[in-house]
């Protein structure tokens, strides 16, 4: 099998990358510094994809603008022209699915819980408006010669989290045995998922050869509170937990997410427990 991945030095993108060639798939990187040297911004990247790449089986599209301002061009040129230009890149080198690495904040706030694949769709930023628009874009590009999938992420953790993030502070400060600094009450609800869990998505999807959207997530919140516990019962650290005295705006944001339609049409279930994360993460420190 042979693949052509977008954004595979990001952070999920090198966790597919990694999986599929463990796994006996050929890979080509499509960036502006990867085996095939494309801009998604521009409109010659599907010339260049396809003059390149000569033929895949697979698109996996994970590239992205991740700036969230409204006046931020780059949305529009690489999630948005981006995406149209990879699926005339696919459908060019004779690829038979496409997979987009999409994302559930697309929905906005929860309205129900558990959050499923009906859900509404209010994107509270451009980007998460930028990722909406290019889930409908591989919709409307499904046709007889390719098959299409979106897979929307919700918090991806382990190997590679970026810093700044709360995965990666409450692990690297517990690994440090210090203080875990929580905001409000550490109430608010988060589903983490761990990136080697959505590689194993990407596979699925594609042998499952299903279509369509689905949740890719771990199906269990949790606090923010109870995950800097997790963080230093998995880590056996001395770390103390603590309140920052500021207000979360979000204290009361739940994600509770459904991921039984993944279960029953791409077999998809996480493998990777909360520690299982932490402690590759940590050991990455």
């Amino acid at each position: 099998m042979k693949a052509l991945i977008t954004g595979g030095n990001g952070h999920i993108g090198s966790a597919i990358c990694a999986h599929l060639e463990k796994h006996g798939w050929e890979i080509l990187t499509v960036s502006r510094t990867g085996r095939i040297r494309a801009d998604l911004s521009q409109v010659d990247f599907a010339d260049r994809v396809a003059h390149a790449a000569v033929h895949c089986d697979v698109v996996v599209h994970c590239a992205a603008h991740l700036n969230k301002g409204v006046q931020e061009l780059g949305l529009s040129l690489v999630n948005g022209l981006g995406t149209q230009l990879v699926i005339d890149a696919a459908y060019r080198i004779g690829a038979r699915c496409l997979v987009y690495i999409s994302s559930l904040p697309i929905i906005g706030r929860p309205l129900y819980l558990p959050v499923d694949e009906t859900h509404p769709t209010t994107p509270l930023s451009a980007y998460h408006a930028s990722k909406l628009y290019g889930e409908h874009l591989v919709r409307l590009a499904e046709g007889e010669s390719l098959r299409t999938v979106s897979l929307r992420v919700t918090s991806p953790i382990g190997p590679g989290t970026p810093a700044g993030r709360i995965f990666s502070e409450f692990v690297a400060r517990a690994t440090r045995n210090e203080t875990i600094v929580l905001a409000g009450q550490g109430g608010r609800r988060q589903d983490y998922v761990d990136v080697r869990d959505i590689a194993r998505a990407v596979t699925q999807s594609v042998d499952a050869e299903a279509s369509g959207i689905f949740n890719v997530a771990s199906g269990r919140g949790i606090s923010n509170r109870d995950f800097a516990i997790r963080c230093i019962s998995a880590l056996n650290s001395r770390s103390k937990i603590a309140y920052s005295g500021t207000p979360d705006p979000d204290e009361d944001l739940a994600w509770e997410v459904s991921i039984a339609k993944a279960r029953q049409s791409i077999g998809y279930a996480p493998a990777l427990s909360l520690e299982d994360s932490i402690n590759a993460y940590a050991a990455s420190l």
